[in-house]
């Protein structure tokens, strides 16, 4: 197969020279065509003027002007010397026209020889692309031989060293237990299946919500909360149909929602043993009822309800921290210094009086300026 293509080849080659040299032969042809024809033309047209001296029959009028029929003081060509002219040209006309046949002869064998060598390309062309298909046939042929003795080697294989794989279990049974598995991991990745798990989780996370939205004593928390999972949102369901986070009053339940939310999901987090941080960082989660220069109360004092919800919401992390211990620990950075004793004891540093997270002397060191 491959010595008939390389021939094909070969031959394509040898008669696309052939064209091209017998094209250049085409073309040198009509030139000289064109040339001959030019100047038989040229001739014609020189023949055809000398041929009007044929209307004086006197040769001798010839001398006289033919206006005023005077005689010139420098006469033209004599009629003789015209009429040899006229002759000589004629004779050439001749040969030259019999020329011009013979070339246009040879250039209608050449063009017929050009319309023969394409019709022996074209064949050839044909030819070579079927040989072409049919190598590649071949190849794919072979190709697919050889996957199958590949595999045909991989079951062998399998199927010798069965025995050190499986021992005297049977495939059947070993199969049947595949597919039961197979069939059951199905049926936990199903759409419906992880949806309906979905919807379990975010249920039980929101029934955690409004529980601890009641210990926060939160607008709507009477109501059942939930996670919009699609808009990212808090959500209580009402009566008078759902109202989300930004519609549940001022910042307060804003502060408080987003600690309830945050707490629900990393106790379900922890339980669940799910590959989330350990941890949790607030800043300033009582600002909206402390502000920065609000006065120490006095020991003697009664607390009033900015500082009574404040109190809650400290007693509330501890309470979370406290019940999921030791896997979860919550930091808290705020201006609140509360008396109570769970408070005080899980203060870790106060930074006040030029005490801060980052040292004065780390601004000040000439190494910074």
């Amino acid at each position: 197969m491959d010595d008939e293509r390389n021939r094909l080849q070969r031959e394509r080659l040898r008669l696309m020279r052939q064209y091209r040299d017998l094209k250049e032969e085409i073309n040198a042809a009509e030139e000289f065509e064109r040339e001959q024809l030019g100047f038989l033309e040229e001739a014609g047209l020189q023949a055809g003027r000398l041929a009007s001296i044929g209307v004086f029959p006197d040769k001798n009028v010839a001398q006289l002007c033919p206006v005023c029929l005077s005689k010139p003081q420098n006469p033209p060509p004599s009629f003789t010397d015209m009429a040899a002219l006229l002759d000589s040209l004629r004779s050439k006309l001749q040969p030259i026209q019999r020329q011009i046949t013979n070339v246009r002869e040879h250039i209608v064998r050449l063009h017929s020889r050009l319309a023969e060598l394409r019709h022996q390309i074209d064949q050839n062309w044909t030819l070579l692309s079927a040989a072409t298909a049919a190598r590649r046939a071949i190849a794919e042929q072979e190709d697919s031989y050889r996957q199958r003795s590949y595999v045909t080697g991989r079951i062998t294989l399998y199927l010798q060293s069965r025995q050190e794989l499986f021992g005297d279990e049977p495939l059947e049974e070993r199969f049947a237990a595949t597919k039961a598995r197979i069939a059951q991991l199905e049926g936990k990745l199903g759409k419906e299946a992880v949806e309906d798990k979905q919807a379990s989780i975010l249920n039980a996370i929101g029934a955690q919500m409004s529980q601890l939205g009641q210990e926060l004593n939160l607008e709507y928390s009477n109501s059942p909360l939930r996670i919009d999972i699609r808009r990212l949102n808090v959500v209580a369901d009402t009566y008078f149909g759902p109202v989300s986070l930004d519609k549940m009053g001022g910042g307060e339940n804003w502060v408080g929602y987003h600690l309830v939310t945050f707490a629900a999901l990393h106790s379900h987090f922890i339980h669940e043993k799910r590959p989330v941080p350990r941890f949790l960082m607030l800043d300033q989660p009582s600002q909206v009822y402390f502000p920065q220069d609000r006065p120490i109360r006095e020991e003697m004092e009664q607390p009033d309800e900015d500082e009574l919800a404040v109190a809650r919401i400290f007693r509330l992390l501890n309470d979370i921290v406290t019940r999921l211990a030791p896997g979860l620990q919550i930091i808290v950075t705020d201006h609140a210094d509360l008396r109570d004793e769970f408070f005080q004891t899980a203060v870790v540093e106060r930074w006040r009086k030029g005490k801060a997270l980052i040292p004065s002397s780390w601004v000040t060191s000439p190494e910074r300026q």
